[in-house]
């Protein structure tokens, strides 16, 4: 089992199949669907998660009865993923060479796969 002093030997990645947004802050409720998250361009988008590269993450949470990734950065922004959708995966966060991840699977379910370290 990890504690708190372990490393997890890899790079940490975020792939994200669905919309998402930036909020400078907590937002009084957060979208439920994608068709509440406004359209950006591709570069608008490459923008706004460059600017945040290099910010410290201080929580990640998942929504309440959907998996909505939501990702709160030491400035108070947060990173908030759309994490339902009928068909197809929302989004997948995981260890490249560690073998973890987490994924948002169709229909709201959330699947997992950990290293023997977590055992």
């Amino acid at each position: 089992m990890l504690n708190e002093f372990d490393d997890l030997a890899g790079q940490l990645y975020l792939n994200i199949e669905s919309k998402w947004t930036i909020f400078d802050s907590v937002p009084s409720q957060y979208p439920s669907n994608e068709s509440q998250i406004a359209d950006v361009s591709e570069e608008e988008k490459y923008s706004q998660i460059i600017k945040m590269r290099r910010e410290k993450i201080i929580d990640i949470q998942l929504g309440d009865s959907t998996p909505h990734l939501i990702i709160s950065f030491e400035s108070g922004s947060i990173l908030f993923v759309i994490g339902f959708h009928e068909k197809y995966e929302c989004w997948q966060v995981g260890v490249e060479s560690d073998n973890w991840l987490v994924v948002a699977c169709p229909m709201n379910g959330v699947a997992t796969w950990t290293s023997n370290k977590f055992e």
